[in-house]
């Protein structure tokens, strides 16, 4: 079963640039990059020539002794029997992270064959590139990243096209009817459980049975614990295995590394090692910003948070899948670490398709107790706060605080309710009033927050 993504967007608009270069679909194992090229290669061109190097290793001889790249191609072309004409063929490298040397020839693709079109995808490639690779075709290459699917892709898979289209006219000062709110507030309870790898999605729709995707959730597991064995230095390993499997137990928490997995090992190895898994796109470090203008200057070395790879394998893992189906408030699941997850598994593709993401948040110490705003979003030439625990009655006070201290624009609450505009005026305790505009979007929703503010102007 394959579900439609987003990313065949950026694919068309790819295939028809005349500047392209070589396309690196980079991700985490298992969110859908074959699927995804494949998909494109049959729609869009007469012929699509895949090399799978976990599957036909036998053509790293070819990538690793090939000095004409044209040369290379008619030799590929020759052995699978496909035609490779530029303009209508794509050529496909599979798991090229098994193959050093094919990341390197991309280049000369690059330079020698530019009327071709080539995409390769690969897992865990910052594993071989800590490994040490002769040469990366800097400025050679261009990347997209994929994720695993959002909860707008989920409910494309589910068939829910009229839904979609309800939802993409809605605006920031529009009421949503009470009914199709309650039925997403149903369909983001599945999204919550079964998550966003498209294994699991297409197993879950297939039988409508939660307990059919655990198999799927243990099988993931255990292909990353494999890869790590295969690609990490000798003596790393196991730190990689318990912060893989730590990692899920601390979303939506400030991390300290001398407490992480109860200090079970050294504060530099918990750096980096995590350093090392959010490359890689399986876990994603949210760091503290320096102060709420560009350019955001991470902390690092202080305080951050993590998002891990998906949200259904961080309910798996941690065991809470009786407290989602059983929780009225889907802000409070897992003390709020649940919604953190899932707004911040939404957030990436915004701010990194093209680049490797980065998320923030900020944090600011007071003289009595602390403030903190979850996520910042930076959006076109404003930062804007991000508060996700609050639910229908929860405190503000977060911020309120930044909303005094910086004077943006507008606020942004994410939350288990309703979508709502309103203007806030409110005294502080200490001093001052803050007074700004807030626009609260369900949970449901995150994937139009970009179109709503824009159209807040």
């Amino acid at each position: 079963m394959y579900i439609k993504r987003l990313g065949e967007g950026f694919l068309r608009e790819w295939r028809e640039r005349g500047n392209r270069k070589p396309l690196i679909i980079r991700g985490a194992r298992q969110t859908g990059k074959s699927r995804l090229v494949e998909q494109f290669g049959r729609e869009k061109f007469e012929h699509t020539a895949v090399i799978n190097f976990e599957k036909e290793p036998q053509f790293k001889a070819f990538f690793e002794k090939a000095s004409d790249i044209k040369m290379l191609t008619s030799e590929i072309e020759v052995i699978k029997n496909i035609p490779i004409i530029p303009g209508k063929t794509l050529l496909f490298i599979d798991e090229i992270q098994q193959c050093p040397e094919a990341i390197t020839k991309l280049r000369y693709f690059y330079e020698d064959f530019p009327e071709l079109h080539v995409i390769a995808a690969g897992s865990l490639l910052e594993f071989v590139l800590e490994s040490g690779l002769a040469s990366f075709p800097v400025g050679r290459v261009e990347f997209y990243y994929l994720f695993p699917l959002c909860f707008r892709e989920y409910l494309g898979g589910c068939g829910e096209a009229k839904l979609l289209e309800y939802l993409d006219s809605v605006g920031p000062r529009q009421n949503i009817e009470q009914l199709i709110h309650q039925k997403l507030r149903k369909m983001l309870k599945e999204y919550m459980l079964v998550g966003g790898m498209p294994e699991a999605c297409a197993q879950f729709l297939t039988t409508r049975r939660y307990k059919d995707v655990e198999p799927v959730w243990e099988s993931i597991i255990q292909t990353y614990r494999d890869d790590f064995k295969k690609y990490s230095k000798r003596g790393n390993t196991d730190n990689i295995e318990f912060a893989f499997t730590e990692a899920p137990h601390v979303v939506g928490q400030e991390m300290n590394l001398t407490k992480f997995g109860q200090g079970a090992i050294r504060p530099r190895e918990v750096k980096v090692t995590l350093r090392l898994l959010e490359r890689a796109m399986i876990v994603h470090n949210v760091h503290q910003i320096k102060h709420a203008s560009f350019p955001l200057t991470p902390l690092f070395g202080k305080r951050s948070k993590l998002v891990f790879l998906d949200v259904g394998l961080v309910q798996y893992i941690n065991h809470i899948s009786a407290e989602i189906l059983e929780s009225q408030d889907y802000s409070a699941i897992y003390k709020g670490g649940i919604a953190e997850q899932l707004v911040g598994q939404e957030l990436l593709p915004f701010t990194g398709s093209t680049r490797h993401p980065e998320l923030y948040y900020w944090h600011k110490d007071r003289t009595k107790g602390t403030a903190e705003v979850d996520y910042i979003y930076p959006h076109v030439s404003q930062i804007l706060p991000v508060e996700v625990k609050a639910g229908k009655g929860g405190s503000l006070a977060s911020l309120h605080q930044f909303m005094f201290e910086y004077k943006k624009p507008l606020a942004l609450r994410i939350y288990d309710g309703e979508l709502h505009y309103e203007m806030i005026d409110v005294a502080l305790p200490q001093s001052g009033r803050a007074q700004y505009p807030l626009l609260s979007i369900p949970l449901y929703l995150i994937h139009r927050l970009p179109k709503l503010v824009s159209e807040l102007g």
